[in-house]
């Protein structure tokens, strides 16, 4: 049985997605006595946040879910297209953070363009400065950067892990909102991570080993470093794209 979103709004459905934000064991357990494929459920699980959060009716959400995947199938991007499901429901989701924690859709992009598992908030915190000004805002505030954090997760966009001082996202979200950035602004992010990267490791070599790690799948490289030993760790050497 092929599953699509205007199947999912009963109101059993929609408390079982309550809990599927909340325990994530759950959903594998879900889908191995239903087959719902893990796009679909992850599509699910982002409408009952949305709907939860909003707060808003299904009735309404649908109405919202029409619009907006109306508008990306009138696009000419394939791969948006190709998953008009997730996307749909993962754009509704980032728009409606835009209003009220605009910092974390940036820091939600940032993370976009960096490995999905085990991204370092170190790094992030540290070399701050090299950021946009929203998300420098944001890393100089922890209450509002937990409060970012824990709204991504209800979103099923991003989760934090507080004991490891990580963050991770579902590859799939991520390949879509690059696929919304323009090239220029896909460059423009990995230059942002590059310099992240650089900044926080003297070696060149342990720099262009953790830049392998938590880059995706942008392809880049380190400019070479001065050879003379007078680079200053503070102050890296430009890098490049290519």
């Amino acid at each position: 049985m092929k599953f699509r979103l205007k199947h999912l709004f009963s109101l059993a459905m929609l408390k079982q997605a309550f809990l599927f934000v909340h325990r994530p064991r759950l959903p594998r357990l879900f889908r191995r006595i239903v087959h719902i494929p893990y796009e679909t459920l992850l599509a699910y699980r982002q409408a009952s946040g949305y709907i939860r959060i909003a707060p808003t009716s299904p009735a309404t959400y649908r109405e919202l879910y029409r619009v907006q995947k109306s508008k990306l199938a009138q696009g000419e991007n394939e791969f948006i297209k190709e998953h008009l499901l997730l996307a749909t429901t993962t754009t509704l989701a980032i728009d409606r953070l835009r209003q009220r924690y605009p910092e974390a859709v940036e820091l939600l992009i940032l993370c976009a363009f960096m490995g999905p598992d085990a991204i370092p908030e170190k790094i992030i915190f540290q070399c701050a400065h090299y950021l946009p000004t929203s998300l420098r805002t944001l890393t100089h505030n922890q209450t509002r950067w937990r409060m970012s954090t824990a709204t991504l997760r209800n979103y099923v966009l991003l989760r934090r892990h507080a004991h490891t001082g990580t963050l991770t996202m579902p590859r799939l979200i991520q390949e879509l909102i690059r696929a919304t950035q323009t090239q220029a602004e896909q460059v423009r992010w990995a230059e942002y991570i590059i310099n992240l990267t650089a900044s926080s490791f003297s070696n060149e070599r342990q720099a262009s080993s953790m830049l392998n790690r938590l880059i995706f799948p942008t392809r880049c490289k380190l400019s070479a470093t001065s050879k003379t030993g007078t680079s200053n760790p503070s102050k890296p050497a430009p890098c490049s794209i290519r």
